[in-house]
């Protein structure tokens, strides 16, 4: 599995060749869209101002009262939507099939199937907490509580397919073609885990009132290194680990299903979890069992390492008809 396998090559590449073209489209669609972000910011603070000025409204006086690091991340969205695309174009991976999202009765099964492990998985973190931790379950109709279900079921496959799309189809796959597969293990999953590491709201609160051009890299910057304010060495490892247990699952099995799938049942369990279950937190033990978050004990990383030794003990790698 460590050694470079042909059906995760980028570019029709046989494993003995790289290509550098995936890593730099990553850069340059996530550098530009940031720099993009930095340049507009201000000016688009302006022009809302400059609109509101001449034809007041709900929402010129709404868009006036959003935090400038708002700005930001929503002109950051217009570079990457159109880059993504771009970059699947380039790579080869402007289809389901080449992406390995295939709509077969066997991808119905796969997904079945790691979505049930996801499932488990978060499941055990979750038991911990109502062995150790006083929790309680937030009295709901049995209408509000499909509803919930559903609601957290839908988001989690929609999640799941984009974030998987994205980090393991096109980032890792980049890597792969164009270091070795350890490398491009951990680069994904380090960039996986700064990625969901969220920025604290305070650190932008201190722009208010600061519309200069300079604020937009100024957002920038924080939004880049911000992380470092509130920033948790247990989350931070979770995460990580989160990120390589997902690419080992699609390493192992070659189909990006089964990754959607892990990642889809546990969003849907956190999801589910924070909606129908309070969680009286302990601070003596929140490093040890976490809250409903599930990244943030000690106890979801020993139980996802515990999950990629035993997969990677008992799963059996995709069988391929050889060629004489």
């Amino acid at each position: 599995m460590f050694n470079r396998e042909k059906e995760l090559m980028l570019l029709g590449l046989e494993p003995d060749k790289k290509s550098y073209k995936g890593v730099m489209l990553f850069l340059l669609v996530y550098l530009g869209a940031t720099l993009f972000a930095a340049l507009l910011t201000s000016p688009s603070y302006w022009f809302v101002q400059w609109l509101h000025s001449v034809h007041p409204s709900g929402l010129t006086e709404y868009l006036l009262g959003k935090r400038l690091d708002i700005y930001f991340n929503r002109l950051r969205y217009l570079p990457i939507l159109i880059g993504i695309p771009y970059m699947m174009n380039k790579l080869g991976l402007f289809s389901v099939s080449n992406l390995g999202l295939k709509f077969e009765r066997e991808s119905l099964k796969i997904f079945c199937k790691y979505f049930l492990f996801g499932v488990l998985l978060a499941g055990f973190v979750f038991a911990f907490q109502f062995i150790f931790c006083d929790v309680s379950y937030s009295h709901k109709s049995a209408g509000k509580v499909l509803s919930v279900l559903f609601s957290a079921a839908l988001s989690a496959v929609v999640v799941g397919i984009l974030e998987e799309v994205v980090f393991r189809s096109l980032i890792f796959r980049s890597f792969y073609t164009a270091f070795t597969p350890v490398a491009a293990l951990l680069f994904t999953s380090l960039f996986f885990a700064y990625k969901h590491f969220k920025v604290p709201s305070r650190i932008f609160k201190s722009l208010n009132g600061d519309t200069g051009f300079d604020v937009g890299f100024l957002v920038a910057y924080y939004d880049s290194v911000g992380i470092f304010e509130t920033f948790s060495a247990i989350i931070f490892i979770s995460l990580t680990v989160f990120g390589a247990m997902l690419t080992l699952v699609y390493m192992r099995t070659k189909n990006l299903w089964a990754s959607v799938a892990v990642h889809s049942g546990i969003v849907f369990m956190m999801l589910s979890y924070k909606k129908l279950f309070r969680i009286a937190h302990d601070d003596n033990l929140i490093w040890i069992f976490g809250t409903n978050r599930m990244t943030d004990g000690i106890i979801s990383i020993f139980i996802m390492l515990g999950f990629v030794a035993m997969f990677l003990s008992f799963s059996n790698p995709k069988k391929r008809n050889k060629t004489e």
